[in-house]
């Protein structure tokens, strides 16, 4: 079964014809266009023949063929999927391989199998490197296969061609190589008749060129009306030649159908001799190639969009620098706008900061650019039912989200600024949101001169560098805050330096008094506790040290009337006044028994908050 399979393999590879013919601009084109979309050193169109597979493109390599048992794209073709070899040198099929242990050194290998109209894979569109990727996801997959397809249906065009040239050739009937035209999907063929100058065409030719092939069929002049005159006289001349001297061209033109739709037409024309060797008749095929036109603008904006996120890693960088470098919020502002806009790819960097509450208004706080008149002025806010919060910026901050100004001549955001944007070159924007919990800080503000400059990884790293301002605007904010700090901190610790500095000279004051008055100085708490006695105390029999910690009730005589220390702790107690400048007379019991009458006058002591406390 497997032997059957393969011989009917060969057998519709065989029928392509192309086995050890010229090189091809065609292929040669898709070829390099591989290598270009895929950034590797190495790309390949190669078919797999019995024993060798043989090079029909190439970009990056000079050899024309290789053994079939060393090739990868052998290995391609028994699936239906795309083959990636992420490392050759740890895959057990390929480790041992010359052309990966000697020349070229193979790493990494992706290949899509080239199909046939019938179903057989007959070689592969490969891409080689040789150093090892992980890159190669899903999307880098399922674009392999579009352009392999693409490859395929050039094999389809030239299986048709063959085929219908052979049954034109040999008289087959009309409706028979029509039916083999129709069912090459998307390619449509005729028959240019040399003695009578007649066309027949398919009806996908007719449908590619806006014609509906079920009504009466339009003539070569409608055909070729298509074209436009300028092209439809280069086309003519064009077949003029080919019918002189037998050579087969290849013709690529926009048409615009009766419609008025546009598209863009690949047309191949292959000549037929008779045995005199004069041309007969031309075959030709005509195909749709507009989503293959496209596919190529895409990629070159895809590289466009990948200088543009080239330049957005190194203002991230340049701008995380100066965050990390300067100390003032105003230089950070200022160098990040600086850095954003220091290539060509963007026109004007602005920071714009939130007005204290209640205001809902942000005001430019540092910009750099060569459309720095767009800056000036500029009214920014978040009110909704204002002009100024009706714009980018005003929808950024209320959803918290950035937003990307894909177009400035249609975004509707950007209606009440479109005027002003346009007369400074301004295309497309991203507006970037920062918060210090839910308080707007501000946002960062990025334009281009072409639109949609701003894709999802550019909005990521803009994203970021808004968080890395706002954690720096809240670092300054701290700082300020630490030192304001540190300052109270210190008049505090001298005010408190000063204050002891007076209480020692109070206590030293007091002491000298205390020691050498001949009163008796005492000091007990509310609950009459003695906390402190002077050395005059010594007239009583104590020494000082023994009264601390006696109730100063003991020193008092029974007598009909309580003495004035148990009245005031009473009064202290009541939170009632105590008489100043009243001094009473009363017996004091000494420490031998002895009575001796002594006057006094109690002043009460307060708390720092006002309490009495003895």
């Amino acid at each position: 079964m497997i032997e059957r399979l393969e011989a009917d393999r060969l057998a519709a590879l065989a029928r392509l014809e192309i086995l050890d013919t010229p090189p091809e601009s065609e292929f040669d084109d898709l070829a390099e266009l591989a290598a270009l979309n895929f950034g590797a050193p190495v790309a390949l169109i190669s078919l797999v023949d019995a024993g060798r597979q043989w090079i029909k493109a190439r970009v990056g390599l000079e050899i024309s063929q290789t053994a079939r048992d060393i090739a990868f794209c052998d290995h391609a073709i028994q699936s239906d999927v795309v083959m990636v070899v992420p490392d050759a040198r740890a895959d057990a099929r390929f480790r041992d391989n010359p052309l990966v242990v000697g020349d070229p050194g193979i790493r990494f290998y992706a290949g899509a199998p080239l199909t046939t109209p019938d179903g057989y894979h007959v070689g592969a569109l490969c891409v080689i490197d040789f150093e090892p990727r992980t890159d190669f996801d899903v999307a880098h997959r399922e674009r392999l296969e579009r352009m392999a397809s693409s490859v395929s249906q050039i094999l389809a065009r030239r299986a048709t061609a063959l085929t219908v040239g052979r049954l034109a050739r040999e008289a087959a009937k009309e409706q028979e190589w029509f039916a083999i035209a129709e069912r090459s999907a998307g390619v449509g063929t005729w028959v240019f008749e040399a003695a009578t100058r007649q066309v027949t065409r398919s009806a996908e030719a007719y449908r590619i060129y806006g014609f509906d092939p079920d009504k009466p069929a339009p003539d070569s002049a409608a055909i070729m009306a298509c074209h436009g005159a300028e092209d439809a006289a280069r086309l003519g001349q064009r077949i003029d030649a080919a019918l002189r001297d037998g050579r087969p061209f290849e013709h690529d033109a926009p048409i615009t159908r009766p419609d008025g739709s546009a598209c863009h037409v690949a047309l191949r024309f292959l000549p037929q001799r008779d045995e005199s060797g004069a041309v007969i008749t031309l075959f030709g095929t005509v195909q749709d190639v507009t989503e293959l036109k496209l596919a190529d603008a895409a990629l070159r904006e895809s590289e466009a969009r990948l200088r543009s996120l080239n330049w957005a890693l190194t203002a991230y960088g340049r701008s995380i620098s100066a965050l990390l470098h300067q100390t003032e919020l105003e230089p950070v502002m200022s160098s990040v706008c600086e850095a954003i806009v220091e290539g060509d790819t963007y026109i004007l960097a602005a920071v714009a900061l939130a007005e204290p509450p209640p205001s809902r208004v942000l005001k430019i706080a540092a910009a750099a650019g060569s459309s720095m008149g767009y800056a000036e002025g500029l009214s920014l806010g978040w009110d909704e039912d204002s002009v100024a919060g009706s714009g980018p910026t005003g929808h950024a901050i209320r959803t918290r989200r950035p937003v990307i100004m894909g177009d400035s001549l249609t975004d509707p955001l950007y209606a009440a600024w479109r005027a002003k944007g346009l007369a400074h070159g301004i295309r497309s924007s991203v507006t970037v949101p920062f918060f210090r919990g839910d308080a707007p800080l501000g946002v960062l503000l990025v334009y281009a001169g072409m639109p949609n400059a701003f894709g999802d990884q550019e909005l990521e790293l803009f994203q970021r560098l808004g968080e890395e301002l706002a954690l720096s605007m809240s670092l300054q904010e701290d700082r300020a805050r630490l030192i304001a700090s540190r300052e109270a901190q210190r008049q505090a610790e001298e005010t408190a330096s000063a204050a002891l500095e007076r209480l020692k000279t109070s206590e030293e004051h007091f002491r000298l008094l205390t020691e050498n008055s001949a009163d008796i100085i005492v000091r007990y708490d509310i609950n009459g506790v003695i906390e402190y006695a002077s050395p005059s105390a010594r007239v009583l029999g104590y020494e000082p040290e023994e009264l601390i910690g006696m109730p100063v009730s003991r020193m008092r005589r029974p007598t009909s009337e309580a003495p004035p220390f148990s009245r005031s702790l009473r009064a202290l107690r009541e939170g009632a006044p105590l008489p100043r400048g009243r001094f009473n007379e009363y017996p004091v019991t000494c420490k031998d028994g002895g009575r001796l009458w002594m006057q006094g006058n109690p002043s009460p002591i307060h708390d720092a908050a006002g309490r009495p406390i003895g």
